[in-house]
């Protein structure tokens, strides 16, 4: 608890991590590191590189043709977006300070929901912040971010 906030909690860390909580670099190596168990080490040297070139090849060359295919957001954050723009349409939107672009956003009702809906967020526009968190934490537009952006006609 020594720690600052930012250090150690994802709703704290400015979304310098977009969502990963993985800092721990021992996790990150040994995912990379499965085949190489057992090598002696300048094979594992070897190997390490090699698995390193490769990543860095492949997500470069899945970029670039992203990119010019004029694509702006990864697969990933298009299909979250694309999820939370579908849940947006169900949502209600009230107007709390026009000025500030502070905006209420209720959730429908829904029985079949784990959590039964009928929920109020407060999104603040100029911010890019919810009540919910989740905009914040991944830095992907929100359900409620994505009702209000709809409604005052902004892409």
């Amino acid at each position: 608890m020594s720690e600052s906030v930012d250090m150690w909690t994802q709703s704290h860390d400015g979304g310098r991590r977009f969502g990963v909580m993985k800092t721990n670099i021992s996790e990150c190596f040994n995912g990379v590191l499965k085949g190489a168990r057992g090598l002696p080490i300048a094979a594992m040297v070897k190997f390490t590189w090699s698995k390193l070139v490769e990543y860095f090849h492949n997500r470069r060359k899945e970029y670039t043709h992203d990119l010019l295919e004029g694509k702006k957001w990864s697969t990933y954050a298009f299909s979250t977006w694309s999820e939370n723009r579908r849940k947006s349409e169900k949502h209600y939107l009230k107007a709390f300070n026009n000025e500030h672009r502070v905006y209420q956003v209720v959730t429908s009702f829904n029985m079949c929901s784990t959590r039964g809906g009928n929920h109020s967020y407060e999104v603040r526009l100029l911010e890019r912040t919810c009540s919910c968190g989740k905009w914040q934490n991944i830095s992907i537009p929100c359900s409620h971010a994505i009702r209000v952006c709809d409604a005052l006609q902004i892409d």
